[in-house]
């Protein structure tokens, strides 16, 4: 296994520490404001539950999983970006691969149909719809385009479906940090993208007009 020498770690760990140091600053705000996001959604589904809103509660539910992955995708390429060793860093590599193949699985799933319908029923204007119809599409041509690269990785580095120790040393060996860095980017602007358009949509949702439609709909249950 050609790994870098001791000497090339030092100079490397010398040359990359302020950017290194300004990464870590910079995810540990992107995750903060995560964390506080997903912490404030799910307080306000918690508190909309009792109420039986089935529509605005799927928009705060996808959201909620949306927030999840992008806190993932923080952590992950602050740990492969930071890592100071050559098995760490293509450690987090391949859990970075897993985790961005599950989400672009997820995402078009929890956007589908149910959310759809959703989304019209509690907020007809026709621009959410296109936004976030938008940052769906971009979600799967971003699958087309690394699906095939994301799920070798997965199938043979991460989840070790392959047992031919060569194939995954092989593959471990190979894998280009740059290149998911830049995926990750990517996915991480779509998922901030979706959030803000999520934010407009909750500050226009009307939250007595949906109350009285959940009591309306469940007095016509019990006539």
């Amino acid at each position: 296994m050609d790994r870098p020498s001791r000497l090339f770690h030092f100079i490397e760990s010398a040359i990359l520490a302020a950017p290194r140091h300004k990464l870590r600053m910079a995810s540990r705000k992107k995750l903060g404001a995560a964390v506080t996001a997903l912490h404030q959604v799910r307080e306000t589904r918690i508190k909309l539950a009792k109420y039986n809103m089935p529509d605005v509660l799927q928009l705060y539910d996808a959201s909620q999983f949306c927030i999840a992955y992008a806190a993932d995708l923080t952590v992950l390429t602050r740990d492969m970006a930071c890592a100071r060793d050559w098995w760490e860093e293509r450690l987090y590599a391949r859990l970075l691969a897993l985790t961005m193949l599950e989400c672009v699985e997820d995402l078009p799933v929890i956007l589908g149909k149910k959310f759809r319908n959703s989304l019209a029923a509690v907020v007809p204007n026709n621009e959410y719809k296109q936004r976030l119809s938008k940052i769906s599409s971009n979600l799967s041509a971003f699958k087309n385009r690394h699906d095939r690269e994301l799920r070798h990785i997965r199938q043979i580095a991460a989840a070790h479906r392959d047992h031919d120790p060569n194939v995954l040393i092989s593959l471990i060996e190979q894998l280009d940090m740059k290149k998911l860095m830049k995926m990750a980017g990517a996915l991480h602007d779509l998922q901030t993208e979706f959030a803000r358009a999520m934010t407009k949509v909750f500050l226009n949702i009307n939250a007595v007009k949906e109350v009285l439609k959940a009591f309306s709909s469940k007095a016509q249950k019990q006539a």
